[in-house]
């Protein structure tokens, strides 16, 4: 598994929670993107999600959990999203394309979880979640919510954003370093299974 930082300006800091709600829009704006790829961003929008887009996200999200080999399951994810949603304590943003074929779909998402370095002693973002519908790849989705997410960690006075892929994924890998992350290494992942006694979905700290 990689973990890979991308550095961020650094803003001042007020409330966290209000940081946190910060809003951002965002269109064909990437010079890189030219053709029909940039007809694509044209026609579409990335935006934090609300409450009103769970039944979208909730599709989508099941889908994404099907993509790394687990069996659908609805009930999870309208549990999962509809309270992420409510709480506020994660960040999905939602691309919505607008292009003719498909008019108003959600085309993928990013989820951003909020963490801290204390090293550093500086506010980070995981991003933890990317997907895109197969048959709307190849159209710099993906990439527009990699630079959806840089945005918001900038205009939000995150230091930097964090994220793991797997080994074998390499084309994640080639859209993360394009985009300036750094592979880092000299570490090692660890991770303990602490099997609940009760819902841990609404559990605040």
């Amino acid at each position: 598994i990689l973990a890979l930082l991308l550095s961020a300006n650094t803003y001042p800091v007020t409330s966290t929670i209000q940081q946190f709600m910060c809003q951002l829009v965002t269109n064909c704006s990437f010079g890189i993107l030219t053709g029909s790829k940039c007809l694509w961003l044209d026609l579409m929008q990335i935006f934090p999600a609300q409450p009103e887009h769970a039944d979208a996200l909730i599709a989508l999200f099941d889908r994404y959990r099907q993509f790394y080999g687990k069996e659908s399951d609805l009930s999870l994810a309208e549990t999962f999203v509809t309270e992420r949603l409510a709480v506020q304590d994660t960040r999905f943003l939602l691309a919505q394309v607008n292009h003719p074929e498909h008019g108003g779909q959600a085309a993928g998402f990013t989820q951003l979880f909020q963490s801290f370095s204390s090293v550093s002693g500086t506010r980070i973002l995981l991003l933890n979640d990317l997907y895109v519908l197969p048959e709307l790849r190849q159209k710099g989705i993906g990439r527009a919510l990699m630079r959806a997410a840089r945005d918001y960690a900038r205009d939000c006075g995150y230091a930097g954003i964090k994220l793991e892929t797997q080994e074998t994924n390499h084309i994640g890998q080639a859209l993360y370093e394009s985009e300036g992350y750094v592979r880092q290494t000299g570490f090692f992942q660890y991770f303990l299974q602490t099997p609940a006694k009760e819902s841990w979905l609404a559990r605040k700290w």
